[in-house]
């Protein structure tokens, strides 16, 4: 799976990238496979890519992408310079085809057609997302390598499990004999045998491998036997980098000639060392040796190793949280400016056009006129809502968000896992699923059925991670709306939830139904609800949020849920005839339905390092509740 991060300055990602030079070659794939991988590591290149000063630009793309960079236009406006995977496509494939370069046929001639699909066409669209895919998902994955060579995380996390994480059309018979195995994170031979297009421990694990790994905390390394007690991880980056430069070692000199014919000026081996044509970054100070034995922690170590690792958290997911937020206005305010670039000049030739024909009505001036305004409707017709250019950036917003999300799930899994809260995976229950349809007078009915969306299956897996098997409603029915603007609602059991719904608001109504299929569970949260509001006065959503789509009738108890860093809708009532005077046990009788769980839920996937933090009281009831 490609795991793009939120698109933020990053300083291991971009240094990885920008320590690469832009190598233009005539060798394939295989033929790469086989320059020592000190070598490889330190290229920017693709498959018969011959042209140097291409891959430069298509470095220099992906850098801008990866920092943010900006440019202003001739009005003094700020815009990003790179959108990202969809005009990374656009942009390369115009250049492509301006080049000469396309799929070589067997007489050396240029394939006059384009198949989109056809990894060995460089103008097609599969082959250049392959690209920009595997560039940045290699500058993040190594950034992600060295964010867990940190001394806590493979403390507490020692260990990797080889995974797949989406099917593939011809999976890797090695990839295939992996799956499911728990190794050490310094077990660099094993990673290594894994990586044999790229020949690093990080990812991605080959061109379109769809595998990936997933971190393994020490009580589950321990009982798959893959590590003891005793045994202290040790970091890689050196002896890792030890080994890049051996790659190089005892070359004879034919092999030597050959990489010199390929690659030219882009590197010269004196002896046992590589050396690139433009300066080294200075090298990381090295480290001491780390012993092998893991020395028993006193409590007050493991509480500030805790506090460490929940910084860390805090702080990523901090920044992530901020970027999102910047998402959509970063590619929206680029979409303007590429469709102004665009339209602009073609609505001066209209105006001109239609100018010409006013002053003199001749067949040929209305010719011109003519053809200007087929020129400027067919041209906006893919920026109007609606059109293609218009619904590829409300998907590229889509993917980019999601992207972000999935690290923030990440980090999330990491520090409840620390804190006790994610269940081993042979110990997680079960759902069973159906698909449903909820009409506007939530009539349900049962629906054809179909495979889960992406974010549904990944919401329904997050809250089987953290909440006790007995806890989970026995079933759900499931209605999947393609409208992203639509409420997200649970009723009778049954969710309603869009197919881009961020799957911590899938958990949100999945919560809902767990209160629906355990009552004594909606009354424990009616109870902490009337203990943490007690004798509040009720106040409408919708005066608290004017220009919400909040109904009339819609009420909260206010409490401090958003000074403790959450949201005043935790306390939403649902109580018939609620009045302030009311007792406890009648109002926990009369509530048919709670935010308590869903919000809880909410928070403890999205930022559960603040919510501890901010708010014990409610992360320790929800807790308490989900065990």
């Amino acid at each position: 799976m490609i795991t793009l991060p939120d698109p933020m300055p990053f300083s291991d990602a971009l240094n990885y990238l920008r320590d690469k030079q832009a190598v233009g070659s005539s060798m394939d794939t295989a033929a790469w496979r086989e320059v020592p991988a000190a070598i490889r590591n330190k290229a920017f290149f693709s498959a018969t890519l011959t042209s140097a000063q291409v891959a430069r630009r298509m470095q220099d793309y992906i850098d801008d992408f990866l920092s943010q960079d900006r440019d202003v236009n001739e009005r003094g406006q700020e815009f990003f310079s790179s959108q990202g995977r969809s005009e990374f496509v656009a942009k390369f494939r115009r250049m492509m085809m301006d080049e000469g370069f396309g799929k070589v046929l067997p007489d050396g001639s240029i394939a006059p057609d384009i198949n989109d699909n056809d990894l060995r066409d460089l103008r097609s669209c599969r082959r250049l997302q392959l690209i920009f895919d595997t560039q940045v998902e290699q500058a993040y994955s190594y950034g992600q390598f060295l964010e867990g060579q940190d001394e806590d995380i493979l403390d507490i996390w020692p260990c990797w499990k080889f995974v797949r994480v989406r099917p593939v059309m011809s999976p890797r018979p090695y990839h295939d004999a992996a799956l499911g195995q728990i190794r050490r994170k310094d077990d660099l031979d094993f990673w290594l045998s894994l990586n044999r297009d790229f020949q690093v421990p990080w990812g991605p694990w080959g061109f379109n491998s769809g595998c990936g790994t997933e971190d393994v905390d020490r009580a589950e390394a321990e009982a798959a036997g893959s590590i003891k007690p005793s045994d202290r991880v040790k970091p890689i980056v050196r002896e890792f980098n030890d080994r890049l430069q051996q790659s190089v070692a005892g070359l004879g000199p034919d092999v030597r000639s050959w990489i010199k014919r390929q690659l030219g000026d882009m590197v010269t081996i004196h002896g046992d060392k590589a050396i690139y044509n433009k300066p080294e970054p200075s090298p990381a100070p090295r480290l001491d040796a780390v012993p092998a034995a893991r020395p028993a922690k006193t409590p007050e170590q493991i509480r500030q190793q805790r506090q460490r690792i929940g910084d860390k958290i805090a702080d990523r997911q901090q920044r992530q949280a901020a970027d999102r937020g910047q998402i959509a206005q970063r590619l929206w305010d680029d979409f303007a400016q590429r469709r102004d670039a665009t339209l602009v000049p073609l609505m001066g030739r209209l105006k001109g056009a239609a100018a010409a024909f006013q002053q003199a009505k001749t067949p040929e001036n209305r010719i011109a006129w003519m053809a200007a305004y087929d020129a400027f409707k067919a041209a906006s017709e893919s920026w109007m809502p609606g059109g293609m250019l218009y619904k590829a950036t409300i998907k590229e917003i889509q993917r980019q968000e999601a992207q972000s999300w999935t690290r923030t799930y990440r980090d999330s899994m990491r520090f409840l896992g620390l804190d006790g809260m994610v269940i081993p995976r042979d110990k997680r229950g079960a759902v069973a699923v159906s698909m449903v349809k909820i009409d506007a007078r939530y009539n349900i009915t049962p629906a054809r059925p179909k495979k889960l969306s992406p974010n549904v299956q990944q919401g329904l897996n997050l809250v089987r991670a953290i909440v006790a098997a007995d806890k989970l409603p026995p079933s759900l029915g499931v209605h999947v709306l393609q409208d992203s603007s639509a409420r997200a609602f649970q009723y009778l059991g049954n969710i309603k939830v869009s197919s881009t719904s961020t799957p911590s608001t899938v958990a949100h109504e999945l919560a809902h139904a767990m209160e629906h299929a355990h009552p004594d569970i909606l009354r424990q949260s009616a109870a902490f609800l009337y203990d943490r509001a007690q004798g509040e006065q009720p106040r409408r959503l919708k005066s608290l949020f004017p220009s919400s789509k909040y109904r009339p009738q819609e009420l909260t108890l206010e409490d401090k849920w958003a000074a403790k860093g959450g949201h005043v809708y935790t306390g939403k009532l649902y109580c018939s005839g609620y009045d302030a005077s009311m007792g406890r046990e009648q109002f926990i009788s009369s509530v048919r339905g709670s935010e308590i769980l869903s919000m809880g839920i909410q928070r403890m996937l999205e930022s559960p390092v603040t919510f501890q933090r901010q708010d014990p009281e409610f992360y320790q009831f929800i807790k308490k509740q989900l065990s």
